[in-house]
């Protein structure tokens, strides 16, 4: 009997290495999950960071290139557009149109593309000399 006591605690030790092994690996995939859980957000979380980031820098290089038809429309009417500015050195806008013809009435369409975000603006110009005046300068929906 002795043999067979010392038998069933040595089956019991041996069970309990068991039941502990598989609550420990258990855990483990448990807290593998939460930390690929995070981790993908994360990386969302960053991606539109750097989506907003694309769009404003987008949208400022639309706006410059729409300053750029102003300043060559004011020094010539005749000003068709429709050519690529190159801005900062590497990055470039669309100025696509400049509508209507002689000192009043113009509509300037600029764009710009960063990213996968495209940033479009229209200039409506009341008139171009003695001084400029703008109607409106509004975004444009893509």
């Amino acid at each position: 009997m002795i043999v067979s006591c010392s038998r069933s605690k040595t089956l019991e030790r041996v069970s309990g290495g068991y039941v502990a092994l598989v609550g420990v690996l258990v855990f483990s995939a448990l807290i593998l999950l939460v930390g690929i859980g995070v981790s993908l957000r994360g990386i969302n979380v960053a991606e539109g960071s750097l989506d907003e980031a694309f769009a404003a820098h987008a949208r400022t290089l639309a706006d410059a290139c729409a300053e750029e038809a102003l300043l060559r429309l004011k020094s010539n009417f005749g000003y068709a557009g429709n050519e690529t500015i190159i801005v900062g050195g590497s990055d470039t806008c669309t100025i696509v149109s400049v509508s209507g013809s002689g000192n009043t009435d113009r509509v300037i369409l600029a764009e710009a593309a960063v990213g996968r975000t495209l940033s479009r603006v229209r200039v409506d110009v009341e008139r171009l000399t003695p001084s400029l005046l703008v109607r409106a300068w509004d975004r444009v929906p893509n």
